[in-house]
């Protein structure tokens, strides 16, 4: 991954270890303070936190490096944290891969909030496979599935799932997500690996026009 800081510039993390620009020399140097731990098989996730903090996960931990005091400044053991962000000024969202978001208290080290993700396969409910959690300019957080579209919880708990549906161009373009972010002017950019990039706003809801609709139970039928 590549992250941006503001006392260092981008920052590499690279097989070979983490890499800064000097402009000094006109060169790449390795971070030498960066801990064996956060070595690039055991990567999993990296979202900013701050001017100079990084939040990442790994294979059995979930931190926050510190770049402009070269150190760790929080810890803690998870496992199968497929992704992480900010969800406040003390607190980061856990996306765990089996459809699980937890919201840790990183200062307490609690686990606060738990959402369950969940869709239908098969008229069966199953456990939603995480690839991304993000958050929202408005607060909210951004789920992105695997087969189960995506999924939006707001600051109050609520949990709203979109989905494609092949009749109303006005759905994501495929249940399949990889990525999911969120500019500060409340657009969600959505990519998927074979429907090309969805593109909606958090704030607004705008009409549209749907052509053919179904009942609900496998009819289908146009403006008569």
């Amino acid at each position: 991954t590549i992250m941006d800081t503001k006392v260092l510039g981008p920052v590499l993390y690279t097989s070979l270890g983490q890499f800064s620009f000097n402009e000094g020399t006109k060169k790449w140097e390795r971070l030498d303070w960066i801990p064996d731990y956060l070595a690039f098989p055991r990567f999993y996730d990296a979202e900013p936190f701050d001017d100079n903090k990084i939040i990442y996960s790994t294979d059995s931990l979930v931190m926050i490096v510190d770049y402009a005091n070269k150190k760790i400044s929080y810890q803690q053991p998870f496992t199968k944290i497929v992704s992480v962000c900010r969800y406040s000024d003390q607190e980061l969202a856990l996306g765990w891969q089996p459809g699980k978001v937890q919201i840790v208290n990183f200062l307490t080290k609690q686990i606060v909030k738990e959402y369950r993700i969940s869709s239908e396969l098969n008229r069966k409910t199953i456990s939603s496979t995480i690839g991304e959690v993000r958050s929202a300019v408005n607060g909210s957080l951004l789920v992105a599935t695997d087969y189960g579209g995506i999924f939006i919880i707001d600051r109050a708990g609520n949990v709203s799932s979109y989905k494609h549906d092949p009749i109303n161009s006005k759905t994501i373009g495929a249940n399949t997500r990889y990525r999911v972010l969120c500019s500060n002017n409340g657009d969600v950019v959505v990519g998927t690996n074979n429907a090309g990039v969805s593109i909606f706003n958090i704030y607004n809801k705008q009409a549209g026009h749907i052509r053919v609709f179904s009942d609900g139970q496998g009819d289908f039928y146009d403006t008569y």
